[in-house]
């Protein structure tokens, strides 16, 4: 009889077990590809921004596909200690990072490529040595500084298009030199 039970119910139970967990991934795909979701990721991406820097940051938009795993995002600014009317600390036109996972079992998520369109970083030196770049607010839990950390991704490609870097040295009294230099370069 318990055989007979067994060979009754038990194709039903996992039968049903796995269409629940069917109902349950699509509904989260769902939920997670929603524009309340992804405004909600661009808010921790913002505080983390902020947190790494020590700037205050604005992100535009904030847009992502799961299934192909790419993310995108516009109008990054990061404000240093500026004056409110000058050109922010760094600012980025369009981000696009694609992603890869290595595999199922482990998920370990690998940085397959990334694209930078348009950034502008724009440096002051103040007539008292001091500098607009922002410095984090609490130093990191970990014993590696926040930029080490930064260089520790391994990327498959990065590409920055189009970039302006902007030194302006205030510290002169008869410095008037403009200097630009442009941020061109792609790395494999």
């Amino acid at each position: 009889r318990l055989r007979r039970f067994f060979l009754r119910h038990l194709p039903l139970a996992v039968a049903s077990i796995a269409v629940l967990l069917m109902v349950l991934a699509v509904s989260l795909y769902f939920v997670a590809s929603s524009s309340a979701f992804e405004n909600a990721v661009r808010r921790r991406l913002i505080a983390e921004l902020e947190e790494l820097t020590g700037g205050r940051a604005e992100v535009a938009s904030f847009h992502w596909r799961l299934l192909h795993l790419k993310a995108e995002a516009d109008g990054v600014v990061i404000h240093g200690l500026e004056d409110p009317g000058e050109a922010p600390y760094a600012r980025i036109e369009r981000m696009r990072v694609v992603f890869s996972l290595r595999n199922l079992f482990s998920p370990s998520v690998r940085l397959r490529s990334l694209e930078i369109d348009q950034p502008s970083l724009h440096f002051i030196v103040y007539p008292n040595g001091s500098t607009n770049q922002p410095q984090p607010r609490q130093p990191r839990a970990s014993s590696k500084p926040a930029i080490d950390t930064l260089f520790e991704l391994h990327a498959g490609r990065i590409t920055v298009e189009q970039g302006n870097f902007h030194y302006d040295c205030r510290n002169a009294n008869f410095d008037y030199q403009n200097r630009n230099a442009p941020l061109d370069f792609s790395a494999n």
